[in-house]
């Protein structure tokens, strides 16, 4: 069975903000130990770090 979660933040400059949005969007998924996260975004969020404390975040 596959299980799909949504989550997302237009916060572009503030990565502790994006890292919370994120997470208030997945608030209250049951995620397993064998979770894979893709994720998408505009160039804007690398060179700002955002991706960097997103993919750090646990």
């Amino acid at each position: 069975m596959i299980d799909i979660f949504t989550s997302f933040t237009e916060e572009a400059e503030d990565a502790n903000k994006a890292v919370d949005d994120i997470k208030r969007g997945l608030d209250g998924s049951v995620l397993a130990a064998n979770v894979v996260g893709i994720l998408h975004c505009n160039s804007d969020y690398v060179d700002s770090g955002v991706t960097r404390a997103v993919c750090e975040a646990s």
